[in-house]
């Protein structure tokens, strides 16, 4: 057990270009009300802690555990993620130069900017598993919207997440208890991103299994949409006729971009 576990997320920066994943979506098939992206991929996928008990490298931390569930249909293995990369990315990405460890030691608390990041994992992408991965595109998720929350969870591999953490998760998070207390203000402990993996049963109550930290944190939907504050689908394989995005549209938007 993480005894302080760290955070690492700056405050939501607000891109008005940035694609609403709901305007490229196909018709959207019958979605289960319970279902992990481990059950649908075929494998119980572990959750290495990534450093995140030591720096604030969340950002990153969260984009590897999406990768290793997006792409082990695909390679029919774990995708072998090293903590090592993980650091390496999340140090590059707060300017550190790349060519002296003894130097990334001032960078251990900068914390990123989700949407930036993400920018870059659809730009360059970074190197996991010893090579180069890049997404084809990504879009915002209305998480206030139950129904299109699920659906984006289910269909793009997970959710990748940022959450305005409330004082009392601390407490919560060291006894092992779901998140459920409403009584904080957003970000009154701070910002932190995790991989939405799934929605599972507590008797009759459906609850958000979120990866954080080396574990399975889970969370009531009223606590989730109080204090989310990002949710993102990351797109991968657009051109799939699997895929859930409607190619032509998702081409048209990031054509736009350049």
């Amino acid at each position: 057990m993480i005894n302080i576990p760290k955070l690492g997320t700056s405050r939501p920066l607000i891109d008005c270009r940035t694609l609403k994943i709901a305007d490229v979506l196909k018709e959207l098939p019958a979605i289960p009300d319970y279902f992990t992206v481990d059950e649908i991929v075929g494998h119980d996928i572990p959750n290495p802690v990534y450093a995140n008990d030591v720096i604030g490298d969340c950002v990153i931390a969260g984009q590897a555990h999406w990768m290793r569930r997006a792409n082990y249909p695909d390679l029919g293995e774990l995708l072998a993620v090293t903590e090592a990369e993980v650091k390496r990315e999340y140090y590059l990405q707060c300017g550190w130069s790349g060519f002296c460890w003894d130097d990334v030691t001032k960078y251990a608390e900068s914390g990123l900017v989700m949407l930036t990041s993400i920018k870059k994992l659809r730009n360059t992408g970074w190197t996991a598993g010893k090579a180069l991965h890049k997404i084809d595109a990504f879009g915002s998720v209305n998480w206030q919207d139950y129904t299109h929350l699920k659906a984006c969870i289910y269909l793009f591999n997970g959710a990748y997440t940022a959450v305005g953490l409330p004082a009392p998760a601390s407490a919560e998070f060291q006894a092992g208890k779901t998140w459920s207390d409403l009584t904080g203000a957003v970000a009154d402990w701070g910002y932190h991103c995790m991989d939405l993996n799934g929605i599972v049963r507590d008797g009759n109550t459906p609850l958000l299994e979120f990866i954080t930290w080396g574990k399975k944190q889970y969370a009531t939907v009223a606590w989730a949409q109080r204090y989310m504050t990002e949710v993102y689908a990351l797109v991968d394989h657009k051109d799939n006729p699997a895929s859930p995005v409607d190619t032509t549209k998702l081409q048209t938007y990031l054509a736009s971009l350049n």
